[in-house]
Protein backbone atom coordinates (compact mmCIF):
# COMPACT_ATOMS: atom_id res chain seq x y z
CA UNK A 1 0.00 0.00 0.00
CA UNK A 2 1.33 3.32 -1.32
CA UNK A 3 0.09 6.64 0.70
CA UNK A 4 0.70 9.28 -1.77
CA UNK A 5 1.03 12.97 0.30
CA UNK A 6 1.00 16.73 -0.84
CA UNK A 7 3.95 17.67 1.18
CA UNK A 8 6.56 17.43 -1.81
CA UNK A 9 8.27 14.52 -0.93
CA UNK A 10 10.20 12.96 -3.47
CA UNK A 11 9.21 9.35 -2.16
CA UNK A 12 5.41 8.08 -1.08
CA UNK A 13 4.85 6.47 1.90
CA UNK A 14 4.86 2.34 1.28
CA UNK A 15 3.38 0.29 3.83
CA UNK A 16 3.17 -3.70 3.36
CA UNK A 17 2.19 -6.28 5.69
CA UNK A 18 -1.74 -7.69 6.78
CA UNK A 19 -1.64 -5.07 9.12
CA UNK A 20 -1.38 -2.12 6.65
CA UNK A 21 -5.46 -1.32 6.24
CA UNK A 22 -5.62 -1.13 9.98
CA UNK A 23 -3.87 1.96 9.27
CA UNK A 24 -5.84 4.93 9.39
CA UNK A 25 -4.68 8.48 7.07
CA UNK A 26 -3.64 10.15 9.95
CA UNK A 27 -1.46 7.38 11.60
CA UNK A 28 0.11 7.21 7.72
CA UNK A 29 1.05 10.84 7.46
CA UNK A 30 2.51 10.46 11.35
CA UNK A 31 4.21 8.09 10.22
CA UNK A 32 5.52 9.30 7.16
CA UNK A 33 6.77 12.60 9.03
CA UNK A 34 9.09 9.68 10.84
CA UNK A 35 10.64 9.39 7.86
CA UNK A 36 10.94 12.87 7.40
CA UNK A 37 12.57 13.86 10.75
CA UNK A 38 14.72 10.69 10.95
CA UNK A 39 16.25 11.01 7.28
CA UNK A 40 19.03 7.98 8.18
CA UNK A 41 16.34 5.44 9.50
CA UNK A 42 15.34 3.35 6.36
CA UNK A 43 12.36 1.91 7.59
CA UNK A 44 9.93 0.89 10.60
CA UNK A 45 7.78 -2.32 11.62
CA UNK A 46 4.51 -1.30 13.06
CA UNK A 47 2.46 -3.85 14.71
CA UNK A 48 -1.40 -4.02 14.49
CA UNK A 49 -4.16 -6.57 15.62
CA UNK A 50 -4.12 -7.61 12.27
CA UNK A 51 -0.32 -8.09 11.90
CA UNK A 52 3.11 -6.34 11.08
CA UNK A 53 2.90 -3.67 8.41
CA UNK A 54 7.10 -2.40 7.41
CA UNK A 55 6.92 0.77 6.65
CA UNK A 56 9.66 2.83 4.35
CA UNK A 57 9.86 5.08 1.51
CA UNK A 58 8.85 4.40 -2.09
CA UNK A 59 10.67 6.49 -4.27
CA UNK A 60 9.45 6.47 -8.38
CA UNK A 61 11.40 4.82 -10.81
CA UNK A 62 12.80 7.91 -12.29
CA UNK A 63 13.71 9.18 -8.91
CA UNK A 64 16.00 6.27 -8.12
CA UNK A 65 17.33 5.86 -12.14
CA UNK A 66 18.71 9.49 -12.10
CA UNK A 67 20.45 8.30 -8.57
CA UNK A 68 21.57 5.25 -10.35
CA UNK A 69 22.96 6.75 -13.41
CA UNK A 70 24.56 9.17 -11.68
CA UNK A 71 26.43 6.87 -9.61
CA UNK A 72 27.42 4.90 -12.81
CA UNK A 73 28.27 8.31 -13.93
CA UNK A 74 30.97 8.50 -11.23
CA UNK A 75 32.40 5.20 -11.87
CA UNK A 76 32.66 5.61 -15.69
CA UNK A 77 34.38 9.28 -14.97
CA UNK A 78 36.73 8.61 -12.03
CA UNK A 79 38.87 4.93 -12.62
CA UNK A 80 40.43 5.71 -8.98
CA UNK A 81 36.73 5.32 -6.99
CA UNK A 82 36.08 1.10 -6.34
CA UNK A 83 32.62 1.63 -4.67
CA UNK A 84 30.08 3.86 -3.03
CA UNK A 85 29.38 3.12 0.39
CA UNK A 86 25.64 3.70 1.47
CA UNK A 87 23.65 1.96 4.69
CA UNK A 88 23.25 -1.43 4.23
CA UNK A 89 24.67 -2.22 0.38
CA UNK A 90 28.01 -0.52 -1.37
CA UNK A 91 27.84 0.46 -4.83
CA UNK A 92 30.27 -0.82 -7.17
CA UNK A 93 30.93 -0.60 -11.08
CA UNK A 94 29.28 -3.99 -11.45
CA UNK A 95 26.10 -3.09 -9.22
CA UNK A 96 26.24 0.80 -9.82
CA UNK A 97 22.89 1.11 -7.63
CA UNK A 98 21.38 2.79 -4.47
CA UNK A 99 19.47 0.12 -3.04
CA UNK A 100 21.02 -3.73 -2.63
CA UNK A 101 17.95 -4.13 -4.11
CA UNK A 102 18.71 -2.64 -7.79
CA UNK A 103 20.39 -5.12 -9.91
CA UNK A 104 17.50 -7.23 -8.80
CA UNK A 105 14.79 -4.79 -9.79
CA UNK A 106 16.35 -3.96 -12.71
CA UNK A 107 16.35 -7.30 -14.13
CA UNK A 108 12.55 -7.55 -13.01
CA UNK A 109 11.40 -4.54 -14.51
CA UNK A 110 13.33 -6.08 -17.61
CA UNK A 111 11.62 -9.41 -17.24
CA UNK A 112 7.82 -7.41 -17.60
CA UNK A 113 8.63 -5.71 -20.16
CA UNK A 114 10.14 -7.87 -22.40
CA UNK A 115 6.86 -10.18 -21.67
CA UNK A 116 8.85 -12.70 -20.06
CA UNK A 117 6.69 -12.63 -17.16
CA UNK A 118 2.84 -11.11 -15.98
CA UNK A 119 2.50 -8.14 -13.45
CA UNK A 120 1.01 -10.94 -11.45
CA UNK A 121 4.55 -12.59 -11.42
CA UNK A 122 6.02 -9.54 -11.02
CA UNK A 123 4.44 -8.44 -7.74
CA UNK A 124 4.81 -11.80 -6.66
CA UNK A 125 8.96 -11.29 -7.48
CA UNK A 126 8.68 -8.45 -5.38
CA UNK A 127 6.99 -9.36 -2.52
CA UNK A 128 9.38 -12.11 -2.25
CA UNK A 129 12.84 -9.83 -2.60
CA UNK A 130 11.61 -7.55 -0.01
CA UNK A 131 10.85 -9.99 2.14
CA UNK A 132 13.39 -11.98 1.94
CA UNK A 133 15.64 -8.48 2.02
CA UNK A 134 14.26 -7.95 5.39
CA UNK A 135 14.59 -11.74 6.75
CA UNK A 136 11.05 -12.43 7.62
Amino acid sequence: MVAGSDRGRPWQLMMTGSGAADISPGTREALATILDLLTELPDFTVHTHHGIVHVSRDFSRNYVRHIDKTIAGIFKKDPAIDAIEFPGHMATREDPHILSSGKSLREIVSKLKSGEISRDLMRDMLSTLFTHKRGD
